[in-house]
């Protein structure tokens, strides 16, 4: 009984700033202490700030298991995977990642109010804050919505030095959308008339086509409304509103 006694509390004594990662994985199952059943589970990311400047990532989340192991991504892409650990006495959390290395600045001290959490430390002499909400499922980023085929039925140019709004005449055309980066065009005929590789920013709705041809890749924004897309760009005082629906 002593011996498991001492035991445990050696175990409750280890903070993740003085565990390396072969002590960790060493750990088994039965040893591992949960000190934080409030932060096991699913969270995703409403609000990244660092200094006076919004840097929130699209779609971000994290999974924290009760076994120790994490798992983070952006959409249904998944991007990274660990281990995390949580020193209840100091409110703060280190993450580490397959290959046994540490967050290179170091714990979190966090906050968990019910659903929510709040993460907070310094990076190159700033501070970082993170927002998260508890959530059910893993959310969906553009390049999720993306993939597919996609018709276009209407154009708007909008003025905006005047707020006036002109609906051109649009002939059809598609895109299709592949999960593997690429996309083709086809013309009203169903002829295919350009393809090459699309690519979503991480941190903006923000749409690049990169032609096979060598001509000039086109940048705009895109947005989703349940099951119509749109695609923005800018040039001057008029802004081209280009509307999609699933074909």
């Amino acid at each position: 009984m002593k011996n498991l006694i001492c035991t445990a509390l050696l175990i409750l004594s280890i903070t993740a700033w003085g565990q390396n990662y072969d002590e960790i994985a060493n750990l088994k199952t039965g040893d591992y202490v949960d000190e934080s059943p409030s932060l096991i589970g699913l969270w995703g990311v409403d609000l990244v700030t660092v200094g006076d400047e919004q840097l929130t990532p699209t779609a971000k989340w994290f999974e924290f298991s009760a076994d120790g192991t994490q798992t983070a991504g952006n959409g249904w892409v998944q991007n990274g995977k660990g281990l995390w650990r949580y020193d209840a006495a100091a409110s703060t959390l280190l993450t580490l990642d397959e290959s046994g290395q540490t967050d290179e600045y170091g714990a979190f001290k966090i906050t968990i109010e019910q659903a929510s959490m709040t993460w907070e430390r310094i990076e190159d002499g700033m501070t970082v804050k993170v927002n998260l909400t508890r959530i059910d499922k893993k959310p969906l980023a553009p390049w999720d919505k993306i993939t597919g085929r996609w018709e276009a039925y209407r154009n708007e140019i909008h003025h905006l030095n005047s707020n006036q709004i002109d609906f051109s005449d649009l002939e059809p055309y598609s895109f299709y959308f592949g999960w593997d980066r690429r996309y083709r065009k086809f013309d009203a005929s169903g002829k295919r008339v350009e393809t090459g590789i699309w690519h979503i920013e991480p941190h903006s709705p923000w749409l690049w086509l990169i032609p096979d041809d060598g001509s000039e890749k086109r940048g705009q924004e895109i947005l989703f409304n349940e099951k119509e897309m749109t695609l923005i760009s800018k040039e001057g005082q008029l802004k081209d509103k280009t509307f999609f629906r699933r074909d």
